[in-house]
């Protein structure tokens, strides 16, 4: 019985780690297509490189466009 109470933790682990990275994904994708691509490129680089490289964009869904006040 500890065999398989074990195998559901992991799966339970695993499930959370999937959902962590598709939902960070998602983030990405819908910062990439509202980013408004102007200069500079600086947030709009992270997320792309976030979607190409999903694992990276658990940390680049973070990345906020930063507004100046120039």
């Amino acid at each position: 019985m500890k065999t398989i109470r074990g195998l559901k933790m992991k799966m339970w682990h695993i499930l959370i780690i999937l959902c962590v990275f598709a939902f960070s994904w998602i983030g990405n994708a819908y910062k990439l297509i509202n980013s408004d691509f102007d200069s500079p490129l600086r947030a709009e680089f992270f997320h792309g490189v976030g979607l190409v490289i999903p694992p990276i964009s658990i940390i680049t869904v973070w990345v906020s466009e930063e507004k100046s006040t120039e």
